[in-house]
């Protein structure tokens, strides 16, 4: 009975709150919501056409928008930074009055409006003109700055976060850009510094060195330097033109960067080093004096060896399709044997074909493809006679067929004392190689010839 009392009793109570709700609580008006912040502006930033910006430095930088481009036309003719051009004219176009302080007219110098530390003029298609944003002072707390219209007499607080955003010099908006070419059409540069020249030329999707040997390079590394030019930014601008290249060290360049796409050429001059540890340099399509950061340079100062490839071997354990190493009067095959498609549940296998046919487990058939293709160059040789290896010091010939269209390749290993060399194809020179790696590939290669001994 008291559990039956109860539940009455939160019924009662239930019903009784529905009916206040529904009878009192409907008639009432609902709780006030804050007012939203009013826009300054009631433009779009894709309307935006012109922006004046002088920032804290009291420089003056115009700016004009023609499709979607922004360039600057003042104090000096060139393109803009894109992402802060249209990043100011977005911010200037959200912009909101977090509260107004006066309607004026007011004494301007208490909240730095006297003498503005921003101002910034804009345009936008539709509107009445250019509009000019005063902006001064920090409020004590730090949170907003005080700001007026030219055309108004009311003072009010913007949000004070806004302000990286809206303080920018000439050379914050322009375009930084050191070196402007096509990264997917290219098909060949070279590097010249002093009396040296490094050629690349574009061999399907890979580099290779074409002078001054003829070698395959290194992937990363190259795509790194070409990343450092296309990503490069100027550190600043030393001088608007070119017309006193001696004096910036760009009349004997220490080096020059010429990459080519078809028949179009980009070219970067690399001059003399700064005070504060950057280089000069000069775009041959610009008429600009700027500097670089030293990273670039440093990567300049490779020789062509730094740039070869250092994998001796293209495969991989999982696409590769036959391998065979000879050593000596000795050779041994092994080949891929693909599952029938129809076979869902089939797995590929590996056979050894010779000398004695077998199959061989995916351990370690996967143990000696890993451990060969591994195998990497330490530093390269430019000569095999002044190394000391020749025919009679050959320790292996391995090759191998890999991908889907039967890739064939080819690396000669030689042994000369403690020192182990090898080489792909018929590349000049040898690579040195860690001789404990490739005693450890001889142990596999031992194991996957005689899988029953190994286990």
């Amino acid at each position: 009975m008291r559990g039956l009392r109860s539940t009455l009793v939160l019924l009662v109570v239930a019903v009784g709150l529905g009916a206040y709700i529904y009878f009192v609580e409907r008639h009432r008006d609902p709780a006030s919501t804050p007012e939203p912040n009013e826009d300054l502006f009631t433009f779009d930033a894709d309307d935006v056409t012109e922006l004046e910006v002088r920032g804290e430095d009291g420089a003056v930088t115009e700016l004009r928008q023609d499709d979607g481009a922004w360039s600057i036309v003042a104090p000096v003719e060139a393109a803009a930074d894109d992402v802060s051009a249209t990043s100011l004219a977005a911010t200037l176009s959200s912009l909101e009055i977090n509260r107004v302080l006066d309607e004026g007219p007011v004494d301007l110098e208490p909240f730095g409006l006297d003498a503005p530390a921003i101002e910034i003029g804009v345009a936008a298609e539709g509107g009445d003109g250019r509009q000019r944003l005063l902006i001064g002072d920090e409020t004590p707390t730090g949170a907003d700055r005080y700001a007026k219209l030219d055309a108004s007499d009311r003072v009010f607080l913007i949000p004070g976060y806004h302000h990286a955003t809206l303080n920018k010099t000439t050379f914050d908006l322009r375009d930084k850009t050191i070196l402007d070419f096509d990264r997917d059409a290219m098909d060949r540069f070279e590097v010249v510094s002093g009396e040296r020249t490094i050629e690349f030329a574009k061999d399907g999707d890979d580099w290779r060195l074409a002078a001054p040997l003829a070698a395959a390079a290194d992937f990363g590394t190259v795509e790194g330097l070409i990343g450092s030019l296309g990503s490069g930014r100027m550190r600043a601008v030393a001088s608007e033109d070119a017309d006193a290249p001696e004096e910036y060290g760009l009349d004997a360049p220490a080096h020059t960067v010429s990459l080519h796409a078809g028949s179009a050429t980009a070219t970067l001059h690399i001059g003399a080093e700064t005070e504060d540890g950057t280089y000069y340099a000069h775009d041959a399509a610009r008429p600009l004096v700027f500097t670089v950061d030293s990273t670039l340079v440093t990567n300049l100062e490779r020789g062509a060896e730094e740039y070869r490839r250092k994998d001796l071997f293209a495969f991989r354990a999982f696409n590769a399709g036959r391998l065979e190493v000879r050593r000596g009067d000795d050779t041994v095959v092994f080949e891929k044997r693909e599952a029938p498609e129809d076979d869902e549940e089939a797995e590929d296998t590996w056979e050894r074909v010779a000398p004695a046919p077998g199959s061989v487990p995916h351990d370690v058939i996967d143990d000696l493809l890993s451990k060969l293709s591994g195998l990497r160059a330490e530093s390269f040789v430019a000569s095999r006679a002044e190394a000391g290896i020749g025919p009679e010091q050959v320790a292996a010939t391995v090759s191998a067929r890999f991908g889907d269209d039967d890739t064939e390749e080819q690396v000669v290993f030689w042994r000369s004392g403690e020192e182990t060399f090898a080489i792909n194809g018929d590349e000049p020179g040898a690579a040195r190689i860690d001789s404990q790696a490739f005693e450890d590939a001889l142990e596999a290669l031992a194991a996957a010839r005689n899988p029953d001994d190994a286990g």
